[in-house]
């Protein structure tokens, strides 16, 4: 008798669940739709941006180069007339390495820990496969949390989990599937994407300011290029040589 209930319970649950990842499904595919075609967003296999980085008050503080490759390749070049910081992942390993143009003895590399690696990879497939980076590492997961309000806009709220610990938290207008805002669930920074560059039929946001947990703008980085599918070389994400500093004497 008291496995009845049970077998109730699942009988009405299971078309709830199917219906919910049926919803979920056409939520990121109207999102996705407005990004570009499916032709268009899976043929990606590298992306390249080239801009810069300015403060709360508008001012240019650093350039910026950001380069991409399926499946998790990724390197991330901030330069200002003091410093060159390159961060970048292969598919396995990653570094940051520091270039003080001032005092070459404060340069250095630092090799990164499995878990920053991790976090690395998730951050590239996030780029690269258009809200389905998930579904690309092993442990991934895209809920649907339900409706909210959010910038005066009613928005679906879709989390983006990896195994890393890592997850992203997207609202998308409910209207027309347009990213409202993205929240970082490690930082708590928000995110938010304004205009638009058509780049080989695929928009991208020219413009992504980031706001801390009181709504505070912290920096805002303009793309002045993208290039898609441009030929990147694995060698580019590869371990750098010592500088000097750092070389037997």
């Amino acid at each position: 008798m008291r496995i009845l209930p049970l077998i109730s319970l699942s009988f009405f649950l299971t078309p709830l669940l199917h219906a919910a990842e049926a919803q979920l499904d056409d939520v990121i595919a109207q999102a996705r739709g407005l990004l570009g075609t499916e032709e268009a967003l899976t043929s990606v296999e590298t992306l390249h941006y080239s801009g810069t980085v300015l403060d709360s008050e508008g001012a240019v503080i650093d350039t910026i180069e950001l380069y991409f490759k399926k499946p998790y390749f990724q390197k991330l070049i901030i330069e200002n007339d003091k410093v060159r910081r390159t961060t970048a992942v292969n598919i396995s390993e990653g570094f940051i390495e520091v270039i003080d143009k001032e005092d070459e003895k404060n340069s250095g590399i630092l090799i990164l820990d499995a878990a920053r690696v991790r976090r690395l990879i998730a951050n590239a497939v996030e780029n690269l496969y258009y809200y389905q980076g998930p579904k690309q590492r092993p442990g991934g997961k895209i809920e649907l949390l339900g409706t909210k309000t959010v910038h005066g806009k009613q928005c679906y709220e879709v989390k983006f989990s990896y195994p890393s610990g890592l997850f992203y938290v997207r609202y998308f207008d409910v209207e027309d599937g347009s990213i409202v805002s993205t929240i970082n669930g490690e930082t708590n920074m928000e995110n938010i994407e304004t205009d638009v560059m058509v780049i080989d039929g695929i928009r991208f946001p020219k413009k992504i300011a980031s706001y801390d947990e009181e709504g505070d703008l912290l920096r805002t980085v303009v793309f002045e290029e993208i290039t898609v599918n441009e030929p990147l070389d694995n060698s580019i994400f590869e371990f750098p040589g010592l500088p000097a500093s750092m070389r037997p004497q």
